[in-house]
């Protein structure tokens, strides 16, 4: 399970990866080419790939039954080999992993919460709440029940207008539900808490969501660019940072938010546009994801070559299988049956793991994890629970490298 775990982040963290790189240097000329919007939702892009890495693969778990045998000389048996142990570093890893993803969890949450108390208490006022303090705010707070959050002096510090523009910027928060999506994004940094450009991005998007909502608020109100750049210039508020919040705050580039309201009019030509830009960019990560896990997975195969002995009759099954491809073995003797799931795994030069967990009559009877040489043989004896000297069932293999097939 720890591996498991460990190849899914591992995974996850190589498509983060990639579809940043592309997001970073596109969102600009996206935005100037499509608008805001598109420059906003091409994020979407990353999460698509995480999920994409770590789809179920395309083959199939290969399950065969082996019939017993009846033994040709019932010789005696060597004895068991000791259970090899686990490699350890994976367990390090994950511990490493969790502990930095904790850590990261509690530090966005004691920013989340130093943030709701510097709002202090929160007067309702015409469906809107106003905080005890002018340092903050306009904001969205809360992820289920989200509530527009107004500095104290809201009425003073902006004209009706600007106050009017303000309030649907963050209704469009609430419309779109941004602030579950900062949220998702914050539990994105917390799981991927090593990765620079997780971080990197989370504040991106973030940004661009504010200018996905500015050119929200200016298609609905044309030509009032001027009056939402003066309610931008008024808000000083201090930058204090939420990560389940949506922010109407300074510490948002703002000369960059004033210079994009020139290019916020509506224009349904270029919206479509943009969506027929956005599909191909999702389908093509989707479709780039499956086409460079398909081309990994065309791994080395190995013949693995077994003498299974269990209750006093063998078999003798061989199987072609691809690197860290599993398969499983099951056979019945005498009214007694087993099961055992194999695969091997690459090593280092002519070494590979070969890693197996055992069931008797339906019960776990073990794992074994150890690395093997090619072409030699590897014991492994399954104990009886009636006594430590009796063995039920005796695996003796070899994993040897497949030649490649001739090309056509």
């Amino acid at each position: 399970m720890e591996s498991s775990l460990f190849e899914a982040l591992a995974r996850m963290t190589l498509g983060a990866s990639v579809a940043i790189l592309l997001v970073l240097p596109l969102r600009a000329t996206l935005r100037l080419r499509f608008g805001a919007r598109i420059s906003y939702h091409v994020w979407l892009l990353v999460p698509v790939l995480m999920i994409a890495a770590v789809l179920p693969s395309m083959h199939v778990n290969r399950v065969i039954a082996v019939q017993a045998m009846p033994t040709l000389a019932a010789g005696p048996l060597a004895a068991p080999v000791a259970q090899a142990v686990p490699v350890a570093w994976t367990t390090i890893l994950l511990s490493a992993w969790l502990a930095g993803a904790l850590a990261t969890a509690l530090l966005l949450a004691v920013a989340q919460r130093r943030y709701v108390r510097s709002l202090g208490s929160l007067t309702a006022r015409d469906n809107v709440y106003l905080a005890a303090t002018t340092a903050q705010g306009p904001a969205l707070l809360g992820l289920w029940r989200p509530r527009i959050v107004l500095p104290a002096d809201f009425a003073q510090r902006y004209s009706a207008q600007e106050q009017q523009l303000i309030i649907a910027h963050e209704q469009c928060h609430v419309l779109r539900h941004d602030a579950l999506v900062n949220a998702l994004v914050a539990l994105l940094q917390c799981a991927f808490w090593f990765h620079p450009l997780i971080h990197l991005a989370a504040a991106r998007c973030r940004f661009d969501q504010e200018l996905a909502c500015d050119a929200d608020v200016l298609q609905r109100h044309p030509g009032q660019a001027r009056v939402y750049g003066a309610a931008l210039l008024n808000t000083q508020a201090a930058g204090a940072f939420a990560p389940a919040t949506c922010h109407w705050q300074s510490n948002h580039p703002l000369k960059e938010r004033i210079m994009q309201l020139n290019h916020s009019k509506n224009n349904p030509a270029r919206r479509w546009a943009g969506r027929a830009m956005l599909a191909f960019l999702l389908a093509g990560g989707i479709i780039g994801t499956v086409v460079a896990r398909a081309e990994s997975e065309q791994k080395t195969k190995y013949l693995v070559e077994l003498k299974i002995t269990f209750a006093g009759e063998y078999s003798s099954p061989s199987v072609l299988i691809g690197a860290g491809e599993p398969f499983t073995l099951s056979g019945a003797t005498r009214g007694k049956t087993w099961s055992g799931d194999f695969v091997v795994t690459e090593d280092k030069g002519d070494m590979v793991w070969l890693r197996s967990q055992f069931t008797i009559d339906g019960k776990y009877s073990g794992d074994h994890n150890g690395g093997i040489r090619l072409g030699e043989s590897k014991h492994v004896a399954i104990m009886s629970e009636a006594g430590a000297d009796t063995m039920i069932l005796v695996l003796d293999g070899s994993v040897k490298r497949a030649p490649a097939p001739a090309s056509q």
